[in-house]
């Protein structure tokens, strides 16, 4: 409601509640925000489950993604034609569809935590599914960003090849996550446990020479 779907649509409001010299901030802040979302995203990810699970995990992700496309698909085109007029049907379509296939896996994971639900047999397609989906969803969202500032003004080659870049760009990140900085953090964890262990130690040593 607040930004430009509705009441962002009038000029005077847009200029009094989100001056041009206050979006940087705000887009600062709303990527961290994300950020710190999905690090959470994936501190609840068990990939373990994703492995026991299987193709039924897989098949429920996938088809909790392309029904809510296909609906978001068949939408798109109706508000390309009136309510955003002139606007390019591929990121519509995108942004359209995120919010109707979304799982909000951390949240979905909490609501089954509390209902008790997590060791059940619903609760390990559930979850593993949710985290396919998610993973999903974020690599759309990505592309759709990119298609959306490619073509305008100045656009070209360089401007189409954006969502493979993207793509890439968020494959790298991702392996340089699971081998260089999951190799340093397994190597800090064992060190910050082995000190904890010798601090332990020493101070039953001591109780124990205090006591003889």
């Amino acid at each position: 409601m607040l930004g430009p779907t509705a009441l962002g649509r009038n000029k005077l409001y847009m200029e009094k509640m989100f001056p041009p010299q206050s979006l940087p901030l705000l887009d600062t802040v709303a990527n961290m925000g994300l950020m710190f979302f999905i690090f959470m995203v994936g501190l609840e990810l068990d990939l373990k489950a994703l492995r026991r699970t299987g193709k039924n995990a897989l098949l429920v992700g996938v088809a909790g993604i392309i029904v809510p496309f296909g609906i978001a698909a068949t939408l798109a085109s109706v508000v390309q034609g009136t309510i955003s007029k002139g606007s390019k049907w591929a990121p519509l379509v995108v942004f359209m569809g995120i919010p109707l296939s979304m799982s909000a896996f951390s949240v979905l994971v909490r609501i089954m935590g509390e209902v008790k639900l997590l060791s059940t047999q619903i609760g390990k397609i559930a979850v593993p599914a949710a985290a396919i989906n998610d993973v999903a969803i974020w690599t759309l969202l990505a592309v759709g960003v990119a298609l959306s500032g490619g073509g305008g003004k100045g656009g070209g080659k360089r401007e189409s090849m954006k969502p493979l870049w993207v793509v890439l760009s968020g494959l790298g990140f991702g392996l340089g996550m699971m081998t260089l900085v999951r190799k340093t953090m397994e190597s800090m964890v064992k060190r910050a446990m082995k000190k904890t262990n010798n601090i332990i130690h020493g101070r039953g040593q001591g109780m124990l020479e205090f006591e003889q």
